[in-house]
């Protein structure tokens, strides 16, 4: 005798079915704000975390499974868009197409052999588990410290985007490959001073290769967890703002104190060693234009993460829409240019790092943009070479405006140094000072 279970109860059986398994699923919430989605989503205490965005229409979410009647109940409109992350391979599983850290390495090394009248390595480090963060520096003289703008592409700050280190590869690679017969790519390289790091959370990506295990934070333990989020890792926006310091949590901020969250501040501003070696390294320079891909959204994103304009936000608001005018979406149209606390409201992110240091402390400009690629942590790869292609244009393009960027913006003055104090017994004494950045 067969027995036709009530549709209610079947649909409970399902959900607890999947809920049983192990594992993360991505669920797409069709509402288009950031609030109302806070309002209506349980964050606190539970796995769910913001994966992506479908600018105007929803938000992925990622969790674990035992979350998923939080999302389902929400009384929002829901779609399971990945069902399991552990098993999922779409194409990405073809490994060849995307560079483990050890394959990145060598082709970087063999484009600095290839080409050393115009790049060279370069690296900082290292990282909790030994290794360093290796990339290169493009110009007409590589091993001179030349005076021209200064340029930083870097990628995987989070180690499940795959798709960002990819990017920064081709920009090395199209660079090089055109220097000798592109007049455009020519005039950049003999004019600019660019470093690119394609893969800054080096351990966390070794980590998430290939068995893509979903992993985001770097992989260095706090207690009994492992790991803090590189990009709530950077020490604030440097203006004296409480709020929009390291480690403050604005209303509805996707940061955390609890070591186990995937969105960990980490212990103190710069904790994570490739973040605070990153920091050291762009302290050394005088760097005017950075780009740190992340994925996925299809966005544009500049300071600040808190909430607030910069005092440069009609200049960063202008050049944020050109970058993003000139990439073009997977499903057709342009990447949306906005504020990132549009996305969802943050602190101790890369560009409000980059941006308030070089501005408050350095006393040079730097734009920093964040952009976030594709629509997928793990692309597929026939969309790589367009993903690819079209990130470049964004960043060629803020490359060509380094100079128009310094002649444009100020810093603030630097701090002095003061020296130790001195006597005179004659009762004259001279004083004098020297400019650190005398234009």
């Amino acid at each position: 005798m067969s027995m036709r279970l009530p549709k209610t109860v079947m649909a409970v059986l399902l959900l607890m079915a999947a809920t049983a398994q192990a594992g993360q699923t991505i669920v797409r919430v069709y509402v288009d704000n950031y609030p109302e989605l806070a309002r209506c989503i349980q964050f606190k205490g539970t796995s769910i975390n913001i994966a992506g965005k479908v600018e105007g229409e929803a938000y992925d979410l990622i969790l674990d499974r035992q979350d998923l009647p939080l999302v389902l109940g929400s009384g929002l409109r829901t779609k399971v868009i990945v069902d399991d992350l552990e098993t999922h391979r779409v194409e990405a599983g073809s490994f060849g197409f995307y560079c483990s850290y050890d394959s990145m390495v060598s082709t970087l090394r063999r484009l600095a052999v290839g080409f050393p009248a115009i790049c060279r390595l370069d690296s900082f480090g290292p990282t909790h588990e030994g290794r360093y963060v290796i990339g290169l520096k493009i110009s007409d003289n590589p091993g001179v410290d030349e005076d021209e703008p200064e340029v930083m592409f870097f990628g995987q700050v989070h180690a499940r985007e795959w798709a960002a280190g990819q990017v920064c590869r081709h920009i090395c690679d199209t660079l090089l490959n055109n220097y000798a017969t592109d007049i455009g790519f020519r005039g950049l390289i003999d004019s600019r001073e660019i470093w690119v790091f394609p893969i800054v959370n080096a351990d966390g990506f070794a980590y998430d290769y290939p068995s893509q295990r979903s992993w985001r934070k770097n992989r260095q333990p706090f207690g009994s967890a492992t790991g803090c989020d590189d990009n709530r890792d950077f020490n604030g926006v440097c203006s004296g703002n409480r709020m929009a310091d390291w480690g403050s949590l604005v209303p509805g901020s996707r940061t955390s104190h609890l070591p186990s969250d995937e969105t960990f501040f980490g212990a103190k501003g710069a904790w994570g060693k490739e973040i605070g070696a990153l920091c050291d390294f762009f302290k050394q320079r005088t760097i005017v234009a950075c780009l740190d891909f992340h994925s996925y959204s299809e966005l544009v994103l500049w300071p600040y993460g808190h909430g607030e304009n910069t005092p440069d936000n009609t200049y960063y608001s202008s050049l944020g829409q050109q970058i993003a005018s000139r990439i073009n979406r997977l499903s057709g149209g342009t990447y949306t240019p906005q504020r990132s606390d549009q996305l969802y409201p943050t602190n101790g992110g890369s560009d409000d790092w980059f941006y308030g240091w070089a501005r408050q402390i350095g006393g040079f400009p730097c734009m920093s943009f964040c952009v976030e690629l594709g629509t997928a942590f793990y692309q597929n790869t026939t969309q790589l070479d367009a993903i690819e292609s079209q990130a470049f244009k964004g960043a060629y393009y803020l490359a060509q405006q380094a100079s128009d960027i310094i002649a444009t913006l100020e810093g603030t003055v630097p701090r002095p140094i003061l020296a130790v104090m001195d006597s005179s017994a004659s009762g004259s004494f001279t004083v004098n000072w020297t400019q650190i950045r005398p234009d």
